[in-house]
């Protein structure tokens, strides 16, 4: 499409004009495709990508710089809702795989948790069984990090 046609039709979108929009969407689309086709994995995707970019330019309108071609904005925009499309679906690719490989992780963490909670109630059982001055060199020794010879002289040792 000739640049002074896009200007004339840039000026209809801007003051609201659907039907500048509607001829902009029939001069641009099959390029815009075209370019989305050769960046994205799924063809499915890109005419769903096709309307996103046409809807910015709309909700956008109001700021659109008439003197500067028309082209290269749309195909800008159109370029990051393909990075953005992209990025997410690394991130849901990413999701996927945590999901799939968690259960094992999930399984082993809780199995981890109670063998370590038992563990816990076993030693806290055989600490109270300990005669008094023991239990406090133990606790002192294995719970407050002191040396037994240089911090517990007071307990006789």
């Amino acid at each position: 499409m000739k640049q002074s046609s896009d200007i004339a039709l840039v000026e209809q979108l801007v003051a609201g004009q659907e039907r500048a929009l509607s001829a902009l969407m029939d001069a641009y689309r099959g390029r815009l495709r075209a370019f989305m086709m050769r960046s994205l994995p799924q063809e499915e995707d890109v005419e769903s990508l096709v309307q996103e970019v046409f809807l910015k330019v709309w909700l956008n309108r109001a700021t659109l710089d008439k003197g500067r071609p028309f082209e290269a904005y749309l195909f800008t925009v159109a370029k990051h809702i393909v990075i953005d499309h992209l990025r997410k679906l690394v991130h849901k690719r990413r999701f996927i795989q945590d999901a799939m490989a968690s259960p094992q992780s999930m399984e082993q963490s809780a199995s981890e948790v109670i063998e370590y909670d038992e563990l816990k109630s076993k030693v806290e059982a055989a600490v109270l069984q300990m005669p008094e001055k023991r239990r406090r060199i133990f606790v002192m020794h294995r719970f407050e990090g002191k040396k037994i010879q240089r911090d517990c002289p007071v307990l006789g040792y």
